[in-house]
């Protein structure tokens, strides 16, 4: 059997450093330049209408999180704090509803 060249030079280890240092450089590049760009709303095929309406919607979901995370810490910590004697597994369950309500913000 006789190999060609191109799989020689595809198994030389400094051909596949230098392939896979391209590689990196090549998306590294372009997840860099994807994510500098801002986008003009002029560009997108959105009317000035429908963006005001996505941004109103944006607010109203946003300050639903922010009422909906205040409520599952209220929940948490009223289950707790009602109880007489607290377990460990009621508090670390509300200390993580309270993490987790803050990530949400």
């Amino acid at each position: 059997m006789s190999s060609s060249l191109a799989s020689v030079a595809v198994k030389n280890p400094i051909f596949q450093q230098a392939a896979s240092k391209a590689l990196f450089d090549s998306v590294a590049s372009s997840d860099q330049e994807a994510s500098n760009k801002n986008i003009d709303p002029s560009t997108l095929d959105v009317s000035e209408e429908e963006l005001n309406e996505i941004k109103k919607w944006a607010k109203i979901l946003r300050f639903s999180m922010i009422l909906i995370s205040v409520l599952m810490i209220i929940t948490a910590w009223y289950n707790i704090l009602s109880v007489t004697s607290p377990s460990l597994s009621g508090t670390f369950i509300a200390l993580y509803l309270t993490v987790f309500s803050c990530l949400i913000c």
